[in-house]
């Protein structure tokens, strides 16, 4: 007998679908639509690869994972003694992330230390339960 697994998936979606249209303008400062489609990318925010329904934005060709669009801004990490700052592009350079110790690849979306020009993470290596206390900081003081 064959077993179906997504259909709980399924039902969620029905039940809350996601919205069409979206606007964040902490992350992206153009308005973001829904593509409903098996669709292989690379996300603009945290530059993994995703292959279901990235929301895109038709002005600058950005595109993003549901699950990136509310990614933090401020956030302190307990592998840095600064906090740390959600940036959208680091720029050209030779970047190393201090969690993972792999490259970083400077097209895409990664935390960074304002107070230590060479500090970089991966949005997914910052927003690890055992590296990110799970706090928003942007507006609190240090």
């Amino acid at each position: 007998m064959k077993k179906i697994t997504n259909f709980t998936t399924v039902i969620l979606c029905i039940r809350h679908p996601p919205p069409v249209d979206f606007e964040c303008p902490k992350t992206h400062e153009h308005q973001l639509h829904l593509v409903p489609r098996l669709i292989d990318f690379t996300c603009n925010a945290c530059g993994t690869q995703g292959s279901r329904s990235p929301y895109f934005c038709l002005q600058c060709n950005f595109m993003i994972h549901r699950e990136c669009i509310d990614l933090p801004r401020v956030i302190n990490i307990n592998r840095h003694d600064h906090r740390i700052s959600y940036t959208s592009r680091l720029g050209h350079g030779e970047w190393k992330c201090r969690v993972c110790r792999k490259k970083v690849d400077w097209f895409y979306g990664a935390y960074t230390c304002p107070k230590c020009p060479t500090f970089a993470v991966h949005v997914r290596c910052a927003t690890r339960t055992d590296v990110w206390d799970m706090v928003e900081r942007e507006g609190t003081p240090e």
